[in-house]
């Protein structure tokens, strides 16, 4: 059985809250974007290079992926799902508090 080193915080995990935090981050930088491009497509008709820059800007830093499949958008936040997967690696805890397994994992 992997053995864990003695630290003094080992009991403090912090990756719910940063799930928590990435998710509802994501969720409201992509509402807000959807409802840009809503109100420039039917108030001002006229979507401008602003919001392609700002759709842009949120595909590479939040890695939002759009799929559309039987005219039904469908958002997958692949950078906040590669963080949510990680705090199983022991993101939000102390590299010293990690079993062995989790270090190497979090060490790729």
């Amino acid at each position: 059985m992997p053995t864990v080193l003695a630290h003094p915080d080992c009991h403090r995990n912090i990756g719910p809250a940063v799930i928590v935090a990435t998710w509802v981050e994501a969720a409201l930088a992509s509402t807000i974007v959807i409802i840009r491009f809503i109100s420039q497509t039917t108030i001002v008709k006229k979507v401008g290079i602003d919001d392609w820059m700002m759709l842009l800007a949120l595909v590479s830093a939040r890695g939002v992926v759009l799929i559309l499949t039987n005219s039904c958008k469908v958002i997958a936040v692949f950078n906040t799902s590669l963080i949510t997967h990680a705090v199983g690696w022991g993101l939000g805890r102390h590299f010293e508090c990690l079993n062995e397994i989790q270090q190497r994992k979090a060490m790729k």
